[in-house]
């Protein structure tokens, strides 16, 4: 009997492939849903992230990626060219709708804070890239509060 170690490594391709993407996804879900639970927690000083919703969402597009991991592994071959085809439109409306719904959410929960009398603070939170982190308080004073956020 003779290994086709070709097929073999292909197949070892697919199998670290569908490890590295599902991980990806499953780490990416838990911090993102950890996050996005701690938003209606509505302390007195919040920090809003877009990355948050963002990270929830993004196993939307890494999904296709451990499907075409999943069939090299299988058929120790990679897939033909109108299957990625499709897996790759999957994975371009996946990321749109991750980003629109980021953005929706956005509007929504900044509306819906302001509602509820929060004030949004000027500046970058501590700890977050600019226009990445907004910083919102119930009172004005706490927007000069540098040990928390």
């Amino acid at each position: 009997m003779c290994i086709d170690f070709v097929k073999e490594k292909q197949r070892l391709v697919g199998l670290y492939s569908i490890v590295l993407f599902s991980g990806i996804a499953i780490a990416s879900s838990y911090f993102g849903w950890g996050s996005f639970n701690a938003l209606f927690d509505y302390e007195n000083i919040m920090v809003f992230s877009r990355f948050d919703v963002f990270l929830m969402t993004g196993p939307a597009f890494l999904f296709c990626m451990v499907i075409l991991g999943g069939y090299v592994l299988v058929t120790g071959k990679q897939a033909p060219l109108h299957i990625q085809k499709r897996w790759s439109y999957s994975m371009i409306l996946g990321f749109v709708v991750s980003l629109l719904s980021n953005t929706v959410f956005m509007i929504y929960y900044s509306g819906s804070l302001e509602e509820k009398g929060y004030i949004r603070c000027s500046g970058t939170p501590l700890g977050y890239m600019p226009a990445m982190g907004v910083k919102y308080v119930i009172e004005p004073e706490l927007c000069n509060n540098k040990y928390k956020y």
